[in-house]
């Protein structure tokens, strides 16, 4: 390869990893879109990554002897500009300015009138001086000194984002790009004694490098216990809900005494009660874990369909539970005694889905407490139990032969139960 080829590849690479990156992260905002969340921090990633590409695209279009002249007194400016703004705006440093008071002292406007101003003034003192002479020599020297408070300000803010989000180890490799970054810029007498080709290697690579912490830095929040501790919006919503627990899980987990059996069979059995749950024509639930047991969600759209729906998901409860014990007998890797049965309860209605920062969704209403009452009930070898106040289907119906009241915090609610549920009388039973 020549080195003209060489170098045209070089600035090729040193524009496109940064646009490829830039658009993964907008294609990440737009899908967070659609699950009801939005982190503006995305988009100023965005930002930075396309302005990071700005000075090898005007290389490649331009590489006449204005390129200097252009890539100081406009490009490089820009870039300042975003890089700072982008660092005062990833979610937790918004979070550290919210709880510090002289932080919140300095109000976007006065960032920005401030900036604006600095690029303006910079800008005008380059087309004063052109490219010559003591006036273009300060505002190098500007443009160097407000890049590298640039560089260091997002270094920072993105080694304190891996830091609360717990992934120390990209906090070292953070360091590591931002330091040959001004090394390579504030430095250039310790860079051009080394082979013209390692130097390209390693711009390339650090370009790359900062390209992949900027995705890893959303991976880490999505991934992060705190973003989902965090709640951005509320919807209310009308959801059917099916709460699901192993019998005898707690002395099962205790007499076999085998941390990676456990594991196993709870892996097994989640994805075995996963695939069932997601069929048709109720379709995919949001699955939360409880411990023992996993409680299922789904929202209904159109009202009038809800009854249907809550008929199909108490066939489904039933199904689960005459197919729990031909599941386990068809697993002949669960040589070990297993949890006996599954006690299920159904409910639906109005609730409020809570949406996090990474997307996650949680349910809080009467249809989530009162599944989880009922299936409470299903004792001592599983079964199904439903509000009594709703028309089972003719399928259904027969299998429901057991009816009672159950005092739910002061209220008694009319229940039925399938046939293995023995209630301590069949017309009361008590939950507080």
């Amino acid at each position: 390869m020549s080195m003209n080829k060489s170098y045209d590849l070089r600035v090729l690479l040193s524009f496109l990893q940064p646009l490829f990156g830039a658009f993964i992260l907008l294609w990440f905002f737009f899908w967070l879109k659609t699950r009801q969340v939005k982190d503006t921090s995305l988009l100023w990633l965005f930002l930075t990554l396309v302005t990071a590409a700005f000075p090898g695209l005007v290389l490649f279009l331009a590489p006449e002897a204005s390129v200097p002249w252009l890539t100081l007194g406009i490009v490089s400016p820009l870039c300042n500009v975003v890089m700072t703004m982008t660092a005062f705006r990833l979610l937790r440093i918004r979070e550290l300015v919210r709880h510090n008071v002289r932080l919140r002292l300095w109000p976007p406007i006065v960032q920005w009138t401030v900036i604006a101003a600095a690029t303006a003034v910079s800008i005008a003192v380059l087309v004063a001086g052109g490219q010559a002479g003591l006036l273009f020599t300060l505002a190098s020297r500007v443009d160097s000194l407000t890049s590298l408070i640039a560089l260091a300000t997002m270094a920072t803010c993105l080694s304190y984002s891996f830091y609360k989000y717990g992934n120390q180890p990209l906090i070292v490799l953070t360091v590591a790009d931002f330091a040959y970054i001004v090394a390579y810029q504030f430095e250039p007498d310790s860079v051009t004694l080394m082979d013209p080709q390692v130097i390209a290697a390693l711009n390339i690579t650090s370009v790359s490098v900062l390209t992949m912490l900027f995705i890893a830095l959303t991976l880490s929040w999505g991934m992060s216990r705190r973003s989902r501790l965090k709640f951005n919006e509320s919807h209310n919503v009308s959801v059917i809900v099916m709460s699901v627990d192993l019998r005898g899980s707690t002395r099962w987990a205790k007499e076999i005494g085998d941390g990676p059996y456990v594991v196993t069979f709870m892996d097994k059995f989640t994805h075995w009660m996963d695939s069932k749950a997601s069929g048709e024509p109720y379709g995919s639930p949001t699955v939360k874990h409880t411990g023992d047991g996993m409680m299922f969600f789904w929202e209904v759209t159109r009202e009038e369909h809800i009854i249907m729906l809550a008929n199909a998901v108490v066939g489904l409860a039933c199904a689960l539970w005459s197919g729990y014990q031909p599941w386990v007998r068809s697993r002949p890797e669960l040589y070990k005694e297993v949890p006996r049965s599954i006690g299920i309860g159904v409910d639906f209605g109005s609730a409020v889905r809570l949406t996090s920062e990474s997307a996650d969704y949680e349910y809080i209403g009467l249809p989530a407490n009162f599944a989880a009452k009922f299936q409470e009930l299903a004792r001592p070898d599983g079964g199904v139990v439903v509000r009594d106040n709703w028309a089972l289907s003719d399928e259904l119906d027969g299998r429901f032969v057991h009816k009672g009241k159950v005092e739910i915090a002061g209220e008694f609610v009319p229940v039925r139960a399938t046939f293995e549920v023995k209630f301590a009388s069949d017309s009361d039973e008590r939950v507080h």
